[in-house]
């Protein structure tokens, strides 16, 4: 039961992030976003760090693939 919980929160927190990146790529403000996702502006600002994180890891991947 554990286990089905933790992976609901993470497609809940994937979501999040989906609609985090759509609307920031449609000019939206981190506290627009908060508005519309019904969340605090500090749940939006830790995505865009995990996504700022994610995005610098998959660079470096693509980076070490692609690497002679």
């Amino acid at each position: 039961m554990k286990h089905n919980r933790s992976a609901v929160k993470q497609e809940q927190i994937d979501w999040r992030h989906d609609k985090v990146l759509d609307l920031s790529s449609k000019g939206h403000t981190k506290m627009e976003i908060a508005t519309t996702l019904q969340v605090c502006c500090a749940t939006i600002h830790r995505d865009f760090e995990q996504l700022r994180q994610q995005a610098k890891k998959n660079i470096s991947r693509y980076i070490e693939e692609q690497s002679p």
